[in-house]
């Protein structure tokens, strides 16, 4: 229970026959000590708090993350946003079931606050190589071949998917990867949107429309900051008017929303924050910290979850559990739907083969081959699988996963669960949070901790008594180490420039303690890491500029004196006298090998037969 809530996490039994195996080692105890029946006793005894489990993965850095504390400090940086852009009241909330909330979302803008995120589809007909479903199926009696499958026609598929607080589903991204390099070539097939349908909604809009999937595609088939920034703005101005957007909210005399901002709350996956000295330009020019200027000065605020917590704070990934399930279900039928009609091809080819073939017709061994073909799904196969068959508007059909995991109550429940929308916090409550002892909020689980601590010291005091080697019982409970910012923002834009962490969400977490990815600190500071990188990069210059002056001068002069003193005897010139050359050739000489000086290899032999034969890199330079 100790290494369950403290730094080691979860163990399994051989950890725990391991450390009761070592605490009678060098022992009185370690002759008559019998392993597997001490551990069916220990079993037995302490079967209410030794309950079998399924193994949970959880990687160290989402380990390191998921703490309580933390998700403590980012909602109440989020708190800070939603106040200071008009998405909440600063005004406490009492909701029906007794949960107080420390603010009160305004409803009017929970239409202008979405939650971003991306999953993966897989086509093809390729099995899934672990968990339940990578069963097959055979006869022990025959040999095994495999199962055939094909990988390059379904390639990969990035879905993008959004959805407000207010419960609406803006049209999905839909990112497919290409093979081809010239980018004119990434041209969208009309195939592959055939069967997609429209999402319907009001948003920004004083009335429902109808809207389109947006469709990409990238080598990778995955999300990069071009992308990202091209889709944010596009998806916002098509959403709400450009005339509604503005960093600060307006309200007629009816209390009715004219102009507003609109809040992006996303992942820190890739193409959010870029390298403050990327080279990236839009369309017109415009680098990434100019876009993300831009879009904050629009209106278009950009704000990132807590880092590697995406299991327990995504609003989208509450929702894509249900629609990935559903996902898989349909392409099944779509897939079965596929063999069906392949079968009925393949009976109809037979025939027609059949027919020919009576006739006196001659068969190619490449026409009979076709005759037999392996199903398997593609990208156009894809909106049927997501959106199954179209109404005559266009929108997807109801038993669908889209239409069917993407209702507004559905995503309510994801916006209540999680605590966005009513404001109460509720991923606090989630099983995959770490607790510590001296976070900020005491809660059942650190009272346990610290009863289960004070327990453990106790059997161990015992332990020890009885003569057992208590050293290896050596587990700690985890303490909340606070995070120390810097009060003023110049102090924090310093420590962000000094620590390179102006493209990392972590940065801003730990040391902006804000995480709006187009905020005023980070651009500031995204600003002076240029400048400091910009300075750097020119004192490196000039340190090498100077460098490579002083080795081809020391070079020159030696040059001078060797053909001054008619080719002197390199054989009897000191090491220091042909230091000069040595670093010179290094620097020029073709990189051949056993034919090249190097400060390893400076051969007299070597550097005379250069000099006299009037290799390159000699001439080049002094004649």
């Amino acid at each position: 229970n100790m290494c369950q809530v403290g730094m080691t996490g979860e163990v399994d039994p051989k950890y725990l026959k391991g450390t009761m195996l070592a605490a009678v080692l060098g022992t009185d105890y370690e002759k008559s000590f019998h392993l597997e029946y001490a551990w069916e006793v220990c079993r037995r005894e302490n079967c209410q708090i030794l309950e079998p489990s399924g193994r949970i993965q959880a990687e160290d850095i989402r380990w390191q993350w998921v703490t309580h504390q933390n998700l403590v400090e980012y909602f109440d940086m989020l708190k800070t946003t939603l106040l200071k852009y008009g998405f909440a009241r600063n005004i406490p909330q009492q909701l029906s079931d007794g949960t107080s909330c420390e603010i009160t979302m305004v409803p009017e803008m929970m239409p202008r606050m979405l939650f971003f995120d991306e999953t993966d589809h897989v086509l093809g007909n390729e099995q899934d190589r672990a968990g339940t479903r990578r069963t097959t199926y055979t006869n022990t009696q025959l040999n095994r071949a495999g199962a055939r499958h094909c990988r390059g026609t379904g390639g990969h598929v990035t879905g993008g998917y959004a959805v407000t607080g207010a419960g609406e589903f803006p049209p999905p991204l839909f990112l497919f990867s290409s093979d081809a390099k010239d980018e004119a070539n990434m041209a969208v097939n009309d195939e592959w949107i055939g069967g997609m349908g429209y999402t319907k909604g009001k948003f920004g809009h004083p009335e429902e429309k109808l809207f389109f999937p947006w469709v990409a595609v990238r080598n990778s088939g995955s999300m990069d900051t071009g992308l990202f920034l091209m889709y944010i703005e596009q998806m916002t101005l098509l959403l709400y008017p450009k005339d509604t957007l503005s960093p600060t909210c307006e309200f007629d005399n009816e209390g009715k929303l004219v102009k507003g901002p609109v809040l992006w709350i996303t992942d820190t996956g890739p193409g959010r924050l870029a390298k403050p000295d990327s080279d990236y330009r839009n369309d017109k020019g415009e680098t990434y910290d100019e876009i993300m200027e831009r879009f904050a000065k629009m209106g278009i605020i950009i704000t990132g979850l807590l880092p590697n917590s995406t299991a327990v704070t995504a609003v989208m990934d509450e929702l894509f559990r249900a629609f990935k399930n559903a996902t898989r279900a349909a392409a099944q039928i779509v897939y079965a739907r596929k063999i069906k009609d392949n079968a009925r091809q393949v009976i109809e080819k037979k025939k027609d083969i059949a027919r020919r073939h009576s006739k006196g017709e001659k068969i190619s061994p490449a026409e009979l081959k076709k005759v037999s073909v392996v199903v398997t799904l593609d990208r156009k196969d894809l909106g049927e699988i997501l959106y199954g068959k179209l109404d005559d508007q266009g929108l997807p059909h109801q038993d669908s996963p889209i239409a069917k995991h993407f209702t507004v109550e559905k995503i309510n429940q994801a916006l209540s669960k999680l605590g966005f929308n009513p404001f109460t916090k509720g991923c606090l409550k989630h099983s995959k949070v770490r607790h510590e002892i001296g976070q900020e909020v005491e809660t059942d689980q650190t009272a346990l901790m610290r009863n289960l601590g004070e327990e453990y010291q106790q059997k161990r005091t015992e332990c020890e008594g009885k003569g057992y080697d208590v050293s290896v019982f050596d587990a700690v409970l985890p303490t909340t180490t606070p995070i120390q910012r810097a009060e003023t923002q110049e102090e924090r834009v310093k420590a962000l420039v000094e620590g390179r962490k102006t493209a990392r969400a972590s940065g801003l977490f730990r040391v902006l303690g804000c995480m709006m990815y187009n905020g005023e600190e980070i651009l500031a500071a995204r600003k002076a890491d240029r400048e400091a990188r910009k300075k750097a990069a020119e004192v490196k210059a000039k340190k090498a500029e100077e460098k490579e002056t002083a080795l081809y001068e020391g070079a020159s002069l030696m040059y001078q004196t060797f053909v001054e003193e008619k080719h002197r005897d390199l054989q009897k010139m000191k090491k220091d006298e042909l230091s000069p050359i040595v670093k010179f050739l290094c620097s020029v000489a073709p990189k051949e090998k056993g034919d090249c000086p190097s400060k390893y290899n400076s051969k007299p032999k070597m550097i005379e037969r250069i000099m006299n034969t009037g290799s390159q890199p000699w001439t080049f330079w002094f004649d």
